[in-house]
């Protein structure tokens, strides 16, 4: 029981710790049904929610509802896109993940679980992932989950990339530079299929 107590007050602290709820930014939401929603958007991190101000009124839209979402940070000065998806747990939950790195293979991050909001400026506050062919797994297991799948498909490039930069597929830094380049290489298939 006491063990329930202490992570009841945890939970409170970062609770009451976490974002502001009327810190606002302008922004837009896709819906899963496809509509489009322009407003105000105010996410408390580390919940999955947000609240949408807009001139019919303020929402809070549920992770399962969305899409994905987009606003300017005007704060960091940054624009921050999310996306929704659907853990493989047995509840299934829906979280909210930030989407770093954009392309075939995408980077998404989420804040720790006792990362507070306003210390959230830091790598070690969160969580990366990986989302490769609707798979999302932690960036900790790239070099052996995902890796050997980018070298089976762009053998060559790939090899070749992390040979002439020097890179340690072990490090966090190298995961993001090859999943960059990865995607680059993707991107361009795509533009040279498109002209011929």
């Amino acid at each position: 029981m006491r063990n329930y107590l202490l992570w009841f007050a945890l939970f409170i602290v970062g609770s009451t710790r976490a974002q502001p709820i009327d810190t606002w930014f302008k922004g837009s939401l896709t819906l899963t049904d496809g509509r489009v929603l322009v407003g105000q958007i105010s996410k408390a991190t580390p919940a999955d929610f947000l609240v949408l101000r807009s001139t019919e009124g303020k929402t809070t839209i549920l992770p399962h509802k969305i899409n994905s979402f987009r606003y300017y940070d005007s704060i960091s000065n940054i624009n921050r896109q999310f996306i929704s998806i659907k853990d493989a747990t047995p509840f299934q939950f829906w979280k909210l993940y930030e989407v770093v790195i954009q392309g075939k293979a995408k980077v998404l991050r989420r804040p720790r679980p006792l990362a507070f909001s306003d210390a959230l400026h830091e790598i070690n506050d969160y969580n990366y992932f990986i989302l490769y062919n609707e798979e999302l797994t932690p960036i900790k297991k790239f070099r052996t989950v995902v890796y050997p799948e980018l070298v089976q498909e762009k053998p060559i490039e790939i090899e070749q990339f992390v040979s002439s930069h020097h890179l340690n597929i072990s490090e966090m830094k190298s995961v993001l530079l090859i999943l960059k380049e990865y995607n680059l290489l993707h991107s361009q298939k795509g533009l040279i299929a498109k002209l011929d």
